[in-house]
């Protein structure tokens, strides 16, 4: 009766040893799987922080667009628009005339 206790003995050892396995083999995916998760949480909640500051700034540009005069005169001025009879002189980059030694008229 003493080898089938071994033996009976032998076989729970075998069957736990195969059983804690088999749950290190099920559950190791998922502990990788909770860290790509939670890496990916923190992302999220760092990019939704910004998003949120983005909103506010917004928000608080709409309300000068509405109290603020000179804010909306700063903004049309920085977007190329002018207010009605201003004179507008724009410098641009064409090469001027010059004469040749052979009297033609050239560009430099």
């Amino acid at each position: 009766m003493n080898g089938w206790n071994l033996a009976i003995r032998a076989a729970y050892t075998v069957l736990t040893v195969l059983f804690v396995g088999v749950l290190v083999l099920l559950f190791v995916p998922k502990v990788r799987q909770l860290r790509t998760l939670q890496s990916r949480e923190t992302e999220l909640r760092k990019e939704n922080r910004l998003l949120e500051a983005q909103i506010q700034e917004l928000k608080n540009n709409q309300e000068k667009f509405t109290r603020d005069p000179a804010f909306v005169e700063r903004v049309a001025r920085e977007t190329g628009l002018i207010s009605p009879g201003e004179l507008v002189y724009r410098a641009t980059n064409t090469p001027s005339p010059v004469q040749t030694r052979g009297g033609e008229e050239g560009l430099r």
